[in-house]
C-alpha cells in the first residue's frame, strides 16, 4: 500500500490548528472554514458546504464507477469546566483523520467508487446528524456503506472495538417543573412544597429501567428545590435526568414510564408539572456487512480487533446515518492512561492518529480497491 507518512504529517498539523478552535454546538463556523480550505487545496472532485448548518460534504472519485463509501467525523466541541467550549470529546482529533484520509486520496484515488468525507456539525446534541442529513442538495445521494470511528480511553491504543446491531445506547434528556406555592418557613402549611415529590422521584426515575425489556438507565444529572432563603418554604422544583436504553422501542418505552411517574407524583401532590425534551439520539445499530469490512480492515492495518459483548453506554447521533444507509461506527482505543472524555484533562491521544488513519485507509482498501 502507498505511503501513508504525507497523509500523516497533514493530520497531525490539521490537528494543531483545529485544537484552539474549539466551538460549542450548531456555531462551528470557524472550525468549518478551516476544514474548507484544507479540502478546497485538495482538489475534491464536489466540495458542498452549509449542510444542515456548517457542515460539509467532499467527494474524492476513484479511477472506475463504483459503490459510495461514506466516512463521518463532527464539528463541534463541548463545553469546558469555565464554559468556554473544549475539544474534551476528541472531535478535533476525529477530523484530523478525515484530512489525513483526504490527503492520502488525493494521490492516491480507490480503484472505483468514491469516497465521501462528511463533517457534521451538532453532534453533541444530537441534532446534527439529522439536519445534515435532511439538507435538500442531499436528496437522492447514494451511499453503499457509511463508517465513522470515535475514540475511547481505556482501551489499549489501536485497539478496534465494534459489533453487529446495537452498539450505542438512544438517548433523550427529560426536564420537569414542579410547582406549587412558596409560603413563610414558620407556616409551611400555608404553602404547598414540592419537597416530597422532589424526593420521590429521586429515588423512583432511577428505579424505571426495571419496568421495560432490555437495557435501561435512568440517570439523575440536576435537582433543585426553592431557594437558598431559610425563611421560605419552597414553591417550586426541578429535577433533570438523563434516559438511555438500547433500542428506540426500549427508550420509547422509558420515557413513558418516567412520564407517567412524573404525572402521577405531581397529581398526588398537587403540583403543576411541566416537562421539556432535549438532546435526543436514535440508538446506533451497526450493519453486519460494515461490521465485516472494518473486521478485514484490521488485519490489513495489523490492528488489534475486538468484539464488543454489549452496546455502550454512551449516545453518539451516527445512528441517524445507519438509519438512512446500511454503517457502522467503531470505537478505537486511546490508551490505558488517557483521561476519560469529557474530563478537564482529555485530548486526543496524538499517538491515535497513526493507526486510525491506517484503518480508514484499509477500509477504503477493503471495500474499494487500491
Amino acid at each position: 500500500m502507498a505511503d501513508l507518512h504525507p497523509a500523516l504529517d497533514q493530520a497531525r498539523a490539521l490537528l494543531a490548528r483545529l485544537k484552539p478552535l474549539a466551538e460549542p454546538s450548531g456555531a462551528e463556523a470557524a472550525t468549518a472554514a478551516a476544514l474548507a480550505d484544507f479540502l478546497t487545496d485538495l482538489r475534491p472532485a464536489a466540495l458542498i458546504t452549509g449542510l444542515g448548518g456548517h457542515g460539509l460534504l467532499a467527494e474524492f472519485s476513484g479511477r472506475a464507477p463504483g459503490p459510495s463509501l461514506l466516512w463521518r467525523a463532527e464539528l463541534d466541541a463541548v463545553p469546558g469546566p469555565d464554559g468556554a467550549p473544549a475539544h474534551l470529546c476528541g472531535h478535533d482529533g476525529h477530523l484530523a483523520v478525515l484530512g489525513g484520509l483526504a490527503t492520502h486520496l488525493a494521490a492516491h484515488p480507490p480503484a472505483r467508487g468514491r469516497v465521501l468525507l462528511a463533517c457534521q456539525p451538532a453532534e453533541e446534541d444530537g441534532q446534527g446528524a439529522a439536519a445534515f442529513l435532511a439538507d435538500p442538495r442531499l436528496k437522492g445521494l447514494a451511499v453503499d456503506l457509511a463508517l465513522a470511528f470515535h475514540n475511547l480511553p481505556g482501551p489499549p491504543l489501536g485497539r478496534v472495538v465494534a459489533r453487529s446491531g446495537a452498539m450505542n445506547c438512544a438517548s433523550v434528556g427529560l426536564a420537569a417543573r414542579l410547582e406549587g406555592r412558596a409560603s413563610h418557613a414558620a407556616q409551611p402549611e400555608q404553602g404547598l412544597s414540592p419537597a416530597p415529590a422532589l424526593a420521590r422521584l429521586l429515588t423512583e426515575l432511577p428505579g424505571l429501567p426495571a419496568q421495560v425489556d432490555g437495557f435501561g438507565l435512568v440517570t439523575i444529572v440536576h435537582a433543585r428545590l426553592g431557594r437558598p432563603a431559610f425563611g421560605v418554604s419552597p414553591g417550586e422544583a426541578e429535577i433533570m435526568a438523563t434516559l438511555r436504553a438500547d433500542s428506540d422501542p426500549g427508550l420509547e418505552a422509558l420515557l413513558a414510564a418516567a412520564t407517567r411517574s412524573l404525572s402521577e407524583v405531581a397529581t398526588a401532590q398537587g403540583l403543576e408539572q411541566a416537562l421539556t425534551l432535549h438532546d435526543r439520539f436514535p440508538a446506533t445499530r451497526n450493519h453486519p456487512v460494515a461490521v465485516e469490512l472494518i473486521r478485514r480492515a484490521c488485519a490489513r492495518a495489523g490492528l488489534e480487533w475486538q468484539e464488543s459483548a454489549l452496546p455502550f453506554r454512551w449516545s453518539e447521533d451516527f445512528g441517524a446515518f445507519c438509519q438512512k444507509w446500511p454503517g457502522a461506527l467503531l470505537v478505537l482505543g486511546g490508551g490505558e492512561q488517557c483521561p476519560p472524555l469529557h474530563n478537564p484533562g482529555y485530548r486526543f491521544p496524538a499517538a491515535l492518529l497513526e493507526p486510525a488513519l491506517a484503518l480508514a485507509r484499509a477500509c477504503v482498501t477493503e471495500f474499494l480497491g487500491d
